[in-house]
């Protein structure tokens, strides 16, 4: 077995601790800016989460007709966008 065939079968198969310590890190400090209780963006952004299970919920359990299937639709688009912005917004400020 030659040794590029060793070393992307050793790369393929196990992280290196280095990297999975850089990726933790870069994990933290994501989330630990995205946590912020005191901002107004940080409640909406729950809110919306929150709305995106009731949303779910409600597609999943009830039998919908087309229009509601489409508004459903609209507003969860709606949700993951704004949603996104907002995370986008928290972990840049």
């Amino acid at each position: 077995m030659s040794v590029i065939c060793r070393m992307t079968c050793n790369a393929a198969d196990h992280k290196t601790p280095f990297l999975e310590k850089i990726a933790e890190y870069l994990l933290f400090v994501k989330i630990s800016r995205l946590y912020q209780p005191r901002s107004p963006l940080f409640w909406i952004m729950v809110a919306l989460n929150l709305l995106s299970a009731v949303l779910g919920w409600i597609a999943h359990k009830h039998a919908l007709g087309t229009v509601a299937s489409l508004i459903i639709a609209a507003f969860a688009v709606g949700n993951a966008v704004l949603g996104t912005y907002l995370a986008w917004r928290l972990s840049h400020s």
